[in-house]
C-alpha cells in the first residue's frame, strides 16, 4: 500500500469551544427584530439549551464535536482547537499522497487497502462548505464522505445538518474552478475498543484507560482541562461567556475571512444567484436617497457587516457584503426602508469583495429648526412635521409640497 495521510480531529475537548455573545442572533438587541436563532442547540446530540437569557448553555457530557459550530452561520461559536483551517493547514502539511480525499466519522471504519488520504472528524454534521472547498483547493478531486449507521451511533449524534452544509458548498463550488466529485456511502462500524483506546493528541502516546481503572484524583491530575470542562462545565462558562455582560468586542470572522481569499486566488468571473436561495450569503445595497443615517443597521449587525462612523455633517456607512449572513437584521430595522438584499446578485463579487465600500452621506436635519431627522423624505423633525400635517394651509407645509 502506498503512502497516504491520515488525518484525526478527535482531541478538542469543551474548554476549546469558544462563544462570542457579540456575534449571537440571540444577543437582547436582536431578539425583538429577527427571529431567535436555535441551529446551535438543534444541532447538538446531547441537550445543549439556551438559557434565561437565550445564551448557548453546552451540556455537561459536552465533547466538541463541532456540530454547534458547523451549524453557527455568525461564527458565534467556534472551536479554538481542530477548527476548519487548522484541519486545512494540517492537510497541507501532512502532503497530498492521493487525488482522492476519505471524510469519515470516527465510528465510521476505513478499509486497510484504502489508498486515500483520510481526515477523521467527530462527526460528518461537523463538515463544512470552507472545509471541503479548502480540499478541492489543495488538488483533491473526489471527496468521499464515509459514515457508520447514525440510527446506530452510541453517541447519538446526527448528521441531518450535513444536507445544509452540501447545498451550500455546491452554490459555492464554481467559485474555485474546480471539479470536485463528491460522494457519501455508508460503512461499517469501528470496534469500540479503538475509539477509546485513541488518545486524540499523539499516536505515540500510552492510550488512554477507561475511566473505571483509574481514580478520581488521578483523572484531576493527569486530565485537569478536560475534567474542569467535564465536571465544572458551569465554571467554565462563566469564565469563557462572561455571564450577565452581553456587550463584548466581536471577534473577526476567520472562516469567512478565509472563504474570501480562496474564492479570490480562484479568479473565477461573475456568478448570479437569486436571494432565494437558502444560501447564507446577501449582496446588501443602501438608498442614499432614503437613508437618514441614523446608524441604526450598523449597531445591530451580528457580523460587523455594516460599520459607522459619524461626523460633525457626514457619516461614513461601510458595507462589506463577504460577511453578511442574510440574517434580516439591518432591513428589519431601518426606519426609511432604505435597506435591501439584491436580488439577483454576484456571488463571486459578494464573497470576495476586497474591502468595504464606503457611503458617505449628509446627516439629514430639520429645514425649520435644524435638529437631526430619521426621515430624509419629509425633511421636517417629528414636532414640525406633525405641525405642518395639523396645519395643512399654513406656509411650513406649502414649502414642502
Amino acid at each position: 500500500m502506498s503512502q497516504r495521510s491520515d488525518i484525526r480531529a478527535n482531541n478538542a475537548q469543551v474548554d476549546h469551544l469558544d462563544f462570542d455573545p457579540g456575534r449571537c442572533r440571540n444577543h437582547p438587541r436582536l431578539r425583538l427584530r429577527i427571529p431567535s436563532c436555535r441551529a446551535c442547540v438543534d444541532a447538538c446530540p446531547k441537550g445543549a439549551s439556551l438559557g434565561e437569557s437565550f445564551r448557548f448553555q453546552p451540556p455537561e457530557n459536552c465533547d466538541a464535536c463541532g456540530l454547534c459550530v458547523a451549524a453557527c452561520h455568525e461564527e458565534a461559536l467556534i472551536l479554538t482547537k481542530d477548527s476548519d483551517i487548522q484541519l486545512l493547514g494540517a492537510l497541507q502539511r501532512a502532503g497530498r499522497h492521493s487525488e482522492s480525499l476519505h471524510i469519515r466519522c470516527a465510528d465510521a471504519m476505513p478499509s486497510p487497502t484504502d489508498e486515500a488520504d483520510g481526515l477523521e472528524l467527530p462527526c460528518l454534521g461537523r463538515v463544512t462548505p470552507l472545509l471541503l472547498l479548502g480540499a478541492s483547493l489543495l488538488g483533491y478531486t473526489k471527496i468521499t464522505l464515509l459514515h457508520a449507521s447514525c440510527a446506530d451511533c452510541p453517541a447519538h449524534r446526527r448528521a441531518w445538518n450535513l444536507d445544509r452544509q452540501l447545498a451550500t458548498w455546491r452554490e459555492l463550488l464554481p467559485l474555485v474552478r474546480a471539479e470536485t466529485i463528491l460522494e457519501r456511502r455508508e460503512t461499517e462500524t469501528a470496534p469500540q475498543e479503538k475509539t477509546a483506546a485513541y488518545d486524540g493528541q499523539d499516536k505515540n502516546k500510552q492510550p488512554v484507560q477507561s475511566l473505571a481503572r483509574r481514580g478520581a484524583l488521578g483523572l484531576l491530575k493527569a486530565k485537569s482541562q478536560q475534567a474542569v470542562g467535564r465536571l465544572g462545565l458551569n465554571m467554565v462558562n462563566q469564565i469563557r461567556q462572561r455571564t450577565g455582560n452581553w456587550d463584548l468586542p466581536r471577534r473577526d470572522a476567520k472562516n469567512r475571512a478565509m472563504l474570501r481569499r480562496i474564492v479570490r486566488q480562484a479568479g473565477q468571473g461573475p456568478l448570479m444567484r437569486s436571494d432565494e436561495r437558502s444560501v447564507p450569503f446577501a449582496q446588501v445595497v443602501i438608498d442614499d436617497s432614503r437613508c437618514s443615517a441614523c446608524g441604526e443597521c450598523a449597531a445591530l449587525c451580528p457580523v460587523m457587516a455594516l460599520s459607522f462612523e459619524s461626523r460633525e455633517e457626514t457619516v461614513s456607512l461601510m458595507i462589506d457584503s463577504g460577511l453578511c449572513t442574510r440574517c434580516g437584521a439591518c432591513v428589519s430595522v431601518c426606519p426609511a426602508a432604505a435597506v435591501r438584499f439584491e436580488s439577483p446578485f454576484d456571488l463571486q463579487k459578494t464573497v470576495s469583495q476586497d474591502g468595504p465600500l464606503v457611503l458617505t452621506l449628509s446627516v439629514p436635519r430639520c429645514r425649520v429648526c435644524g435638529a437631526p431627522i430619521l426621515n430624509r423624505q419629509h425633511g421636517l423633525c417629528p414636532t414640525h412635521l406633525r405641525e405642518a400635517m395639523m396645519n395643512p394651509d399654513a406656509a411650513l407645509w406649502k414649502e414642502k409640497t
